[in-house]
């Protein structure tokens, strides 16, 4: 059974009118959860992957803390 995040004060719109949501890093999370709970698709992850360049160079290490801009599809 996949994990729902829920939303929290560290979602926060991302720039001025730009369609992507900046969310902050948590222990246990993985793309793939984070692409699940913003798109329903862990496959999906990939867009948050080329979103954060150069900051994940691979996307099987992400770090807590980190800050990740999350584009709307």
């Amino acid at each position: 059974m996949p994990v729902r995040m829920t939303p929290d004060e560290d979602e926060v719109p991302f720039g001025d009118g730009d369609s992507e949501t900046v969310y902050e890093v948590k222990k246990g999370d993985t793309l793939g959860k984070i692409a699940l709970h913003f798109y329903g698709d862990a496959k999906k992850y990939p867009l948050i992957v080329q979103a954060n360049q150069p900051l994940i160079k691979d996307p099987n290490l992400i770090q807590v803390g980190w800050k990740l801009k999350i584009p709307s599809l």
